[in-house]
């Protein structure tokens, strides 16, 4: 019998390695169910598998009594890949599926190497036959049977615990245990549930997304079922979905599916199971359900925008092709006062029609339609105008400040439905009050300048508000401002200054503003320095001051300041007193030195004021009669006696004459030994 196979793979086939004398290393995985035991047996490599391959492996069973392993049973005496020429074995693998079967027998026996091919991409390329070799074995039990790598306990019980050993003969004939498993066979293995299935829909395509690296120790690959009834499920891919990683994406999780649902307006069911390395599927994951509405062909279109009571609109809408209706889950009707928005959303629902009472002055319409899959189209915008004949409110909080350099700052609280504000002014409040903008104050503060030059202490403001129908409201409360205080009170006037013995009274007219705080008199003695305030006059009662820190013959200089409740100030015009009685106060601090080898007497002194004329000094010797030595300039404050006799007793006296007459006392003797 001669097997004919025909198979379209883009794979080169090449011959297997060698084995020598290398290891050989097996993986093994155990199924129990009722009444028997699933094994699949995994090489570690392709060295093991052709070495197990080109010999046979042998499985012995012991059962366990009495919590000892016993009664050694050869279960399976040849367990290896079908012979090349079981043409019936392989001719009913193929008609189960050619293309599996067919790629099977020919990647065992019938993978000739290439001759071109360089020997590291002969390695990649057979690497990868037995990589898709072994994934074959993963997703179909018969695959894997045909390979030598699957086998099934059919005589088990499940009240007992087995040990398996795994023997393989080597090239020199020596049995050699390369597995062991033990398995309690009174606990039946179960598949792990899959309930992380998720779908989004894109018009007619599913797209199916779940975490395969949850599930790595249980499944290998996974089937896709649809169904239109929830009931019957048929699956939609060709060939198991695998999580495929590659050297950018080693940390790759999640697999997809895409799948192009085949009718329009019917509902879809989807849901996964996985298969294990004995290629078995899994219990059904979760259903992802979904309605196939497919892609609209029209929009929305308003019907009807009416206004009714000028107080709310009646708006209805359809679909322009009314087939699409069917493919539309819910309708939005949006709303603005511009026709370039923003819109904001005032319906959502199955509906076709809303009244709509909560409007603007302008109100443009929008109707949307959002399709199962979450795509939305809208009409064109309405417009629905309301004739307002209603002023807004009244503004209120009206508040304001100047400052002192005379900038008002005028605030209030803004109204919703405005397009701008009046603002009035008046400098009474029994005056006609009068706009100041021209244009309208689309802000709710507004600053002016003043002239603070003026004797209004206050000024006046009140403001309207007008919407966007120019209808007006009426003028705010008045809000009253008071003007920065910068104009100086009234002078106040000295009238004369006079002296009395050691005082001097002033007489005065204080200032006539009303808001004069106090008015404080003022003195300095010399005409260079600066005035200080010697008293401090609180009201109006008094017409007079009496300065008693004064002393004979000095000089002084007056002036009265007024101060308002602003701080400003105004001073009267200064008066110089001149403190003069008959006589002023006498020199007291003549001091001298004695030179004997120049034969002098140096005397000097201090006395201050002004108007000196000059001064006289008087000498006479001890217990004689004193008399005039010398009369000395006005401007000079010292005298060289060299007209003294030593081995004296001189005594000295001065005085000061003044311009106008008056002279100081006569000072006290200075007695000098020379």
């Amino acid at each position: 019998m001669r097997l004919s196979i025909k198979i379209s793979l883009v794979f080169i086939f090449l011959s297997g390695f060698v084995f020598g004398q290398r290891e050989v290393k097996i993986f093994s995985k155990s199924f129990v169910k009722k009444g028997r035991l699933i094994f699949r047996i995994v090489p570690a490599d392709k060295n093991s598998f052709e070495a197990i391959n080109s010999s046979t492996l042998q499985i012995m069973r012991r059962e366990m009594k009495n919590e000892v392993f016993v009664n050694e049973t050869l279960l399976v005496k040849r367990l290896k890949c079908y012979n090349a020429n079981d043409f019936k074995s392989w001719e009913r693998l193929i008609k189960k599926d050619k293309n599996k079967g067919a790629f099977v027998y020919k990647a065992l026996y019938n993978n000739k190497p290439d001759p071109k091919l360089e020997i590291s991409k002969a390695k990649q390329r057979s690497k990868i036959i037995y990589d898709m070799l072994l994934l074959s074995c993963d997703f179909d039990s018969d695959i894997a049977q045909a390979c030598g790598l699957y086998f099934q306990d059919s005589t088990i019980n499940n009240e007992t615990r087995y040990e398996y050993k795994i023997y393989y003969t080597d090239n020199k004939g020596e049995k050699k245990v390369i597995e062991i498993i033990n398995v309690n066979a009174t606990v039946l293995s179960g598949n792990m549930v899959i309930n992380d299935l998720v779908g989004k829909q894109k018009r007619s395509i599913m797209n199916l997304k779940w975490n395969p690296s949850k599930y790595k120790e249980e499944y290998g690959g996974y089937n896709i079922e649809r169904s239109e009834d929830s009931v019957s499920y048929k699956r939609v891919n060709s060939s198991p979905a695998i999580l495929f990683t590659s050297q950018s994406e080693k940390n790759k999780e999640y697999l997809f599916y895409s799948d192009t649902m085949p009718a329009l307006h019917q509902k879809y069911f989807y849901r996964i199971k996985g298969i294990n390395f004995f290629g078995e599927e899994s219990d059904p994951s979760n259903v992802i359900t979904v309605y196939n509405a497919g892609t609209l062909s029209s929009m929305p279109v308003l019907d009807c925008v009416n206004v009714i009571g000028n107080n709310k609109t009646f708006i209805k809408w359809n679909m322009s092709v009314k087939e699409d209706a069917k493919q539309v889950k819910e309708y939005i009707l949006v709303e603005s006062e511009k026709d370039s928005g923003p819109y904001k959303m005032i319906y959502t629902g199955p509906n076709t029609e809303y009244t709509d009472t909560i409007l603007s002055t302008t109100n443009y319409y929008k109707a949307g339609a959002i399709t199962f899959d979450g795509d939305t189209v809208f009409s064109y915008s309405r417009y629905a105008v309301i004739i307002d004949t209603l002023p807004p409110d009244i503004p209120i909080g009206l508040e304001g400040h100047v400052t002192q350099n005379g900038l008002v700052i005028i605030k209030w609280k803004g109204n919703k439905d405005c397009i701008g504000y009046k603002l009035f002014r008046a400098n009474s409040i029994k005056d006609e009050f009068a706009q100041i903008n021209n244009k309208f104050i689309k802000d709710t503060v507004y600053t002016e300048k003043l002239n603070l030059k003026t004797l209004s202490e206050n000024i006046y403001y009140r403001v309207s508000a007008t919407d966007q129908n120019f209808n007006t409201s009426a003028n705010s409360l008045i809000l009253r401002v008071k003007r920065p205080d910068t104009i100086p009170p009234s002078a106040p006037i000295i009238k004369q200054g006079v002296c009395h013995s050691n005082e001097v009274e002033i007489r005065f007219i204080l200032s006539h503003s009303d808001d004069v705080a106090c008015h404080s008199i003022m003195k300095k003695r010399d005409i260079d320095s600066a005035y200080q305030a010697i008293s401090v006059i609180p009201g109006d009662s008094t017409e007079w001051f009496t300065d008693t820190s004064v002393v004979s013959g000095e000089i002084y200089f007056y002036k009265i300041v007024a101060v308002d409740s602003s701080g400003n100030k105004s001073a009267s015009d200064p008066i110089t007193v001149k403190n003069e009685t008959g006589y002023t106060r006498k020199i007291t601090d003549l001091k001298y030195s004695v030179d004997r080898k120049l034969k002098s007497i140096h005397l000097n002194w201090q006395y201050g004021g002004f108007n000196i004329e000059k001064f006289i000094l008087y000498r006479g010797k001890e217990n004689e009669e004193i008399s005039i030595l010398k009369t000395i300039e006005g401007n000079t404050f010292n005298y060289k006696d060299l007209n003294a006799q030593i081995g004296n007793t001189y005594l000295y006296r001065i005085k000061a004459v003044m311009y106008s007459g008056a002279e100081s006392i006569i000072s006290d003797v200075f007695k000098i030994i020379y």
